[in-house]
């Protein structure tokens, strides 16, 4: 629902104007002609900065508590060394090589406060960096690390942009604890009050968080 309203105001107001730029620019006297035409080139920019809001926004996706975000597969590729898929839907997967013995993902949320909240907008997610860590403190030191960005920099950043104003939509920062590997261990990722929480979804998982624990 947060989503299609991001959706739905930003569309609004860029339609909004672009019909005060047509307005401004059938104008027939020069001056008025001139200061209509640099008003509507402002409005342009604007309207272009939208489309990339629209743009940014589109890679987020609604959270549900109850269902996971991503589901975590793992296999070992070679000591230290697994192969992590992380499926977002039926349809999409992607696959990652992680050097360590833990793994960590980390989300972008934008959650609407004051009204937003009132009306029961959801809170909407994008995953934003997947990395590996070592046990052992001289390995996290001097061997190879893996970090991955989720995320691609966008033109226009609208986390970044409700993190500095902090108005009626907020920016958090979602991370989960790091967890153990294993070959087989699959893991589903849920978001949470306190930011992402990873559960194991199969019997090598258990083993593995249990035997860390």
């Amino acid at each position: 629902m947060l989503q299609n309203s991001l959706y739905g105001f930003l569309g609004v107001s860029g339609l909004i104007l672009l019909v005060v730029v047509i307005v401004l620019w059938t104008g027939r006297r020069w001056f008025w002609q001139w200061l209509r035409g640099t008003f509507g080139f402002v409005m342009i920019g604007v309207i272009i900065w939208l489309g990339f809001a629209v743009f940014d926004v589109s890679q987020y996706r609604t959270t549900i508590s109850d269902q996971p975000l991503v589901i975590l597969t793992i296999y070992e590729l070679d000591p230290q060394e697994y192969e992590v898929r992380l499926q977002t839907d039926e349809f999409n997967e992607d696959r990652y090589i992680l050097k360590g013995d833990q793994w960590q993902l980390d989300a972008r949320l934008l959650v609407w406060r004051g009204p937003g909240a009132a009306m029961g907008f959801e809170p909407i997610v994008k995953l934003d960096r997947l990395s590996g860590r070592y046990l052992s403190l001289q390995q996290e030191r001097n061997s190879e690390r893996t970090v991955y960005q989720l995320s691609g920099g966008n033109w226009v950043d609208v986390w970044s942009l409700a993190e500095r104003v902090q108005f009626w939509l907020e920016a958090e920062f979602g991370s989960g604890v790091f967890m153990p590997m294993a070959n087989g261990a699959e893991f589903g990722v849920y978001t949470s009050q306190g930011g992402l929480v990873a559960r194991p979804h199969n019997e090598a998982a258990r083993e593995v968080v249990f035997g860390f624990r």
